[in-house]
């Protein structure tokens, strides 16, 4: 919608029954609705034939104050941990989260962490990020973790990411 304003109006032109035929249909692998450019994987439950929408959730976590050290030591484990996570698909994109603006010379001023990951549930998010050497070492502060679905409109590839 956002990428061809025509297809934007011709959707906003469509009435509620036509609009929910344009949904993803239910199926077992990522599927791209072309109307609204939104990301939505669809999953069935053997047992319980019940349909459950994994999305995408923006994930915010502080660090502890005083952290630095602690997340230093703990960066080479953190990054290859990260490596299973994003080759599953289940973390899209994440970085460290800074105090102000980096300046080309100084260290950066890192305060925590943002993570976009893909989950059926806030639940199964956090249950992932409990799992990261940041969190089990004391860098993160989960009490303070901020977790919303998201409704991704883009997602472009940054050049040389390590994945």
């Amino acid at each position: 919608m956002f990428g061809n304003p025509a297809l934007g109006s011709r959707y906003l032109s469509l009435n509620k029954s036509q609009k929910s035929s344009l949904q993803p249909q239910c199926s077992e692998r990522v599927t791209r609705d072309p109307i609204s450019s939104l990301y939505c994987a669809q999953t069935k439950s053997q047992e319980q034939k019940k349909m459950t929408t994994e999305c995408d959730w923006i994930v915010l976590i502080p660090d502890h104050e005083g952290a630095l050290e602690k997340r230093m030591a703990a960066r080479p484990a953190h990054l290859d941990g990260l490596s299973p996570r994003v080759k599953s698909g289940k973390w899209t994109m994440g970085g460290a989260t800074l105090a102000k603006p980096s300046v080309e010379g100084q260290q950066k001023e890192f305060n925590g962490s943002c993570i976009v990951a893909h989950a059926a549930s806030k639940e199964e998010v956090l249950e992932e990020v409990r799992k990261d050497i940041y969190a089990t070492s004391g860098v993160w502060n989960l009490d303070k973790i901020i977790i919303h679905p998201l409704a991704t409109a883009f997602r472009k590839e940054l050049a040389g990411a390590a994945w």
